[in-house]
């Protein structure tokens, strides 16, 4: 990923980021991204996240002034800074203080681009839930295969809308979204849709952003 508008943080502001949030970190010396989770901080001073899952696997290079680099998504913008470990707090509970960063990084996440991906779901029309499989999903809509038969009830036409449940990678809970048919292709008993997002709510999208965030964004 390429950051190319640089924001220096105002040394009286806070970074844009709430607690909770999913963290991606780079550690110098680590041939992998490690995940994290936003705790807290002091403004200009040190910032407070949860040591990563595989702490265990790099607890050599979780040293004082160790490099990293962290990334994370706040409300559809991208953000990513440089820091070095302060200190690795193991008692009374585990946490790892940070450098405060004088400089932060920030992109849009794009909204037509689309992310490859092959993601079981079902598309619920009035009459049932029809198996799908969505190949390629973007921050407007998506596109998804099926097989047509000769049963009508599951054969679909431009602007018949419906109900899109789809369960992202890495995020528990099902996601539902009112869809619109925009494209069809058909080839053989085999159908490709492509549908927008018309009535969604903002879960739906926070959702929808931090998994296109962790396949596109790092």
């Amino acid at each position: 990923m390429e950051l190319d508008d640089i924001m220096e943080i105002d040394q009286t502001s806070k970074i844009a980021i709430e607690i909770g949030s999913k963290l991606f970190v780079d550690i110098d010396g680590v041939d992998f991204t490690v995940n994290s989770i936003f705790v807290g901080m002091r403004v200009n001073e040190y910032m407070i996240i949860t040591p990563p899952a595989k702490s265990a696997n790099i607890k050599s290079k979780m040293y004082p002034g160790n490099p990293i680099l962290v990334k994370y998504l706040y409300d559809g913008t991208v953000y990513a800074f440089q820091s070095a470990i302060i200190e690795l707090i193991v008692d009374p509970i585990s946490i790892i203080a940070i450098q405060y960063p004088r400089l932060i990084q920030h992109q849009e996440l794009r909204d037509t681009k689309r992310s490859p991906c092959v993601i079981p779901a079902k598309a619920a029309t009035r009459t049932r839930d029809v198996p799908i499989v969505v190949f390629d999903i973007n921050k407007k809509g998506c596109r998804f295969k099926y097989q047509e038969n000769r049963d009508k009830r599951i054969r679909f036409h431009l602007n018949d809308a419906f109900t899109l449940h789809i369960k992202l990678p890495g995020i528990s809970e099902e996601q539902s979204a009112r869809v619109r048919v925009k494209n069809i292709q058909r080839q053989n008993k085999q159908a490709e849709i492509g549908v927008v997002y018309e009535a969604v709510q903002s879960m739906f999208l926070k959702r929808l952003g931090d998994y296109l965030f962790s396949v596109d964004g790092l």
